[in-house]
């Protein structure tokens, strides 16, 4: 995990998103993959996908704060998004 670290701080998101899915693959229960890779694509904007990740680990570890707190926010930013101000 600490390439995957290093590589997100350096923001090579790419490189650190094959990383985390490649250790998901071997384990689809590694909380600290799934987190990383929700993380990954919440800094590359993608929510969809942060979401599905976050869930997974809720799913598997339904108290973990973390988790808890990424969906909470993105729920949040898609709550106030409003396509009828933004395309009327």
């Amino acid at each position: 995990m600490e390439k995957i670290e290093a590589l997100i701080k350096a923001d090579k998101l790419d490189e650190a998103l094959e990383l985390c899915l490649s250790k998901v693959k071997e384990d689809a229960t590694d909380i600290d993959a799934l987190l990383c890779c929700g993380k990954i694509y919440q800094r590359k904007a993608d929510s969809r996908n942060a979401m599905n990740y976050f869930m997974k680990v809720l799913a598997i570890e339904p108290e973990n704060k973390v988790a808890q707190v990424s969906r909470d926010m993105i729920k949040g930013i898609n709550d106030y998004f409003c396509k009828d101000m933004i395309n009327p």
